[in-house]
């Protein structure tokens, strides 16, 4: 497995993490981790900070 499957992988399991959350900031902070997984898959550099409570 190279690196772009590995993300792509763990975007789909942060979207399954966001539809299994209760709690509105789980959510969130799921969505924006694949959003991030999705900009690596994709070949972009991606600064990997904190996700900030929405």
């Amino acid at each position: 497995m190279d690196d772009r499957d590995y993300y792509r992988e763990r975007a789909a399991r942060s979207r399954e993490l966001a539809q299994a959350s209760k709690d509105a900031s789980a959510r969130h902070a799921h969505l924006t981790l694949a959003e991030r997984y999705d900009r690596l898959a994709s070949g972009e550099k991606v600064e990997l900070t904190i996700v900030e409570r929405g």
